[in-house]
């Protein structure tokens, strides 16, 4: 079996994309999308849904929420073994559930990557709930109210939620896990992340965000994920992602 590489990261299978537009903006993408190495035996990719309108039928039956995560501790820095399949991804954290983060601690704290994987997690399990608790308040009701009010789309965000994850296992070919992510810090002024929404509310939501919340944090993000026959694939490539974090919580856009 060959080396998973550190490139393994840098080629996007998929692009997260949403009812408009992708999860953050796109900076590069190469490559196919196999990661060349088999995932954990501890992490087993959920089975898929059949069709959309499965995706759909389940997702419309969650309600949003706000309660905020609790997490466990993640693991202490774990260093690969020079000449090991994972020693050119560099040094990792294992979180409270299996998935190795990739990511520095003096520039996220553990807490925003926790949220990024449940994030992740709640597209592979089709789960609206955890999904709108990653999510900047706001963001949902202007999203939704953006979503159906405009002819394009004329649906609500549980759809657009059950669209994507749809198309992320298309993807992947059936049902998929995380079991890798790894976030690297920009220190681009996350105003232009914005745009997008504020062209879609009509308003300035970067200017009604920033007088809420205590800071913003912009980062790359890489992810990658197992599927249903135990080999580790590339499921999104180097695109940027903001969190905003408010009163002890972290909370992103998309």
């Amino acid at each position: 079996m060959r080396a998973f590489r550190i490139t393994a990261f840098l080629a996007a299978a998929v692009c997260l994309c949403g009812a408009v537009s992708c999860s953050g903006s796109k900076l590069s993408s190469s490559g196919g999308d196999t990661a060349e190495t088999t995932a954990p035996a501890a992490i087993e990719a959920p089975t898929g849904f059949a069709t959309l309108d499965d995706v759909i039928a389940y997702v419309q039956k969650a309600e949003s929420s706000d309660e905020p995560f609790s997490f466990g501790k993640i693991g202490e820095k774990v260093t690969p073994a020079e000449g090991s399949d994972e020693a050119d991804l560099g040094e990792y954290y294992l979180s409270p559930d299996g998935v190795k983060l990739y990511f520095d601690p003096e520039k996220f704290p553990a807490e925003l990557v926790l949220t990024l994987e449940e994030y992740f997690k709640a597209y592979a399990n089709a789960d609206y709930e955890s999904y709108t608790r990653c999510l900047y308040p706001s963001y949902i009701e202007e999203m939704n109210k953006f979503l159906k009010n405009t002819p394009e789309f004329g649906y609500d965000l549980k759809t657009s939620f059950s669209k994507q994850c749809f198309n992320l296992q298309s993807a992947k070919k059936g049902g998929f896990a995380v079991t890798r992510i790894r976030l690297e810090y920009s220190d681009r002024d996350p105003k232009a992340f914005f745009d997008y929404p504020s062209n879609s509310f009509g308003k300035d939501y970067y200017a009604e965000v920033s007088s809420e919340v205590d800071k913003f944090y912009d980062g790359d993000f890489f992810v990658i994920v197992v599927g249903e026959d135990g080999t580790e694939t590339k499921l999104v490539s180097e695109y940027e992602i903001v969190f905003a974090e408010k009163d002890g919580r972290y909370y992103t856009f998309g």
